[in-house]
């Protein structure tokens, strides 16, 4: 391996999606200082930090090496 190519990980589309709607607005809202849980109404913030972006490419495939095996296979079947 030369490591000139990024591997993402073998995560199912399903749980990125997940991933990407309901865990990364959470962990962004933290990275931009709010401690409060955020809400829908907040204004937009800057979303181009290089740790955010690093979040958005990397989070989904961090998190699923902590989903247990069974619920890897649900989230399989969904893509099937």
């Amino acid at each position: 391996m030369t490591g000139t190519k990024t591997f993402y990980g073998n995560v199912p589309a399903s749980f990125r999606s997940w991933w990407l709607e309901n865990v990364y607005p959470a962990r962004f809202a933290v990275l931009r200082g709010d401690t409060g849980g955020g809400c829908i109404l907040d204004q937009p913030a800057d979303a181009d930090t290089a740790e955010l972006q690093r979040l958005r490419r990397f989070g989904p495939t961090w998190s699923w090496w902590s989903v247990p095996a069974e619920q890897r296979e649900q989230w399989w079947a969904l893509d099937g």
